[in-house]
């Protein structure tokens, strides 16, 4: 895989990343710097949801490319007296006409051009554009991708100076299973492949020579990077697309998937969507569990049923039902979705799927097993 850089080795996972904005974020300007396509933007929807701000503060996403200088504020001629003057208006994206604290980000700052870059500097340092001054409590952050990439961001040293960048590694295998597509209830295909392809989340900068990792953009491989490559945004893309398979011919279907993941990531996923054949319904776990299909010998769609179970599509009236058919899969899968009910946020401490703990701490049949198997919860367990 190669030596990993050594920013690389000081880099945060967006939970980490999130969680640093958030509680030095009134005081200190952070500027992400990320992957292609690894969810920087995804930041402001996650702050929004933490309880502490949702109710009180403004989400502002301020898109850095397509604005200019009169983007920000415009000219409003006012009197004094006889002579007139001049007051500047600031643009509604900015959050300052609600009144209330705000979460500004300054999405793709290396790609603005350099009077937006200049004007956003302030905002940064001083929380104020022009006369007006963001409300109090109000947190501002901006998001780059990394100078590596070469894909056009450039930030001066007096900019740079007026931010504390921080870098966001991208998320593992496991990390976006458990962050992202499981909650989200993502196609089971896409998790599955996700699961056994970690190589589309490694970095570029693990893999010195682009010829070991053909899903991902590497800087040093353009004709690659010019028809497709895997990102973390484009396999939620992906999973979409899947999701439409049976209106789309499969020449229809291969192209929107190398389009969107390339042609590497495309091949190997259309094997995990000839699974979804093996799959049973919903419907035959919920009226006959004993005699729904197991696809004995697949792992990999074992674990796909797996995920769709945590994805949100358990409900009390047949849970009985659901662990009737989880004890005719292998051990592994019904430890990977007993192990799954039971954990835990690093940074919160909150459950990862609050709904199936509400569902199956209750029942019987789960108190069972999890007596029977008490050591897959112990993790310093010999």
């Amino acid at each position: 895989m190669g030596k990993i850089n050594t920013k690389e080795s000081y880099a945060l996972s967006i939970e980490d990343t999130c969680n640093s904005i958030a509680n030095t974020g009134e005081k200190i300007t952070t500027l992400v710097e990320g992957h292609i396509g690894s969810g920087k933007s995804t930041l402001l929807k996650m702050l929004m949801a933490m309880p502490r701000f949702k109710d009180t503060h403004i989400g502002c996403y301020f898109d850095c490319t397509t604005k200019d200088m009169g983007d920000l504020l415009i000219p409003n001629l006012q009197t004094i007296g006889k002579d007139g003057v001049v007051s500047f208006a600031p643009n509604s994206e900015l959050g300052l006409q609600h009144g209330k604290p705000v979460i500004l980000m300054f999405d793709e700052l290396g790609k603005a051009v350099p009077p937006v870059r200049r004007a956003a500097n302030r905002v940064a340092l001083e929380h104020k554009i022009g006369e007006w001054e963001l409300p109090e409590g109000s947190i501002v952050f901006a998001t780059t991708n990394l100078g590596a990439e070469a894909v056009g961001d450039v930030l001066e040293s007096h900019t740079r100076d007026r931010y504390t960048p921080i870098r966001m590694r991208k998320s593992s295998s496991t990390e976006w299973l458990e962050n992202f597509a499981i909650p989200n209830g993502l196609n089971t295909a896409v998790m599955g492949f996700a699961k056994d392809t970690p190589e589309l989340f490694y970095s570029f900068e693990e893999v010195p020579n682009p010829d070991d990792n053909h899903y991902i953009f590497h800087p040093s491989d353009p004709q690659r990077n010019a028809e497709g490559f895997c990102t973390l945004r484009g396999l939620e893309r992906a999973a979409y697309i899947v999701d439409n398979k049976d209106t789309l011919s499969d020449v229809a279907l291969t192209a929107l998937l190398q389009g969107t993941i390339g042609v590497a990531a495309a091949k190997r996923l259309s094997s995990y969507v000839s699974m979804l054949n093996q799959l049973p319904t919903l419907e035959s776990i919920k009226t006959d569990p004993t005699t729904a299909i197991v696809p004995e010998n697949n792992m990999a769609a074992q674990a796909m049923i797996v995920y769709r179970g945590l994805g949100g599509s358990l409900e009390r009236s047949w849970i009985d039902n659901w662990f009737t058919y989880l004890n005719r899969l292998t051990p592994a899968m019904q430890g990977l979705f007993m192990q799954s009910t039971v954990s835990k946020r690093e940074r919160s401490n909150e459950f990862k799927y609050p709904k199936i703990v509400r569902i199956c701490t209750s029942n019987d049949m789960y108190k069972d097993w999890c007596s029977e198997h008490n050591y897959a919860f112990t993790t310093d367990k010999k």
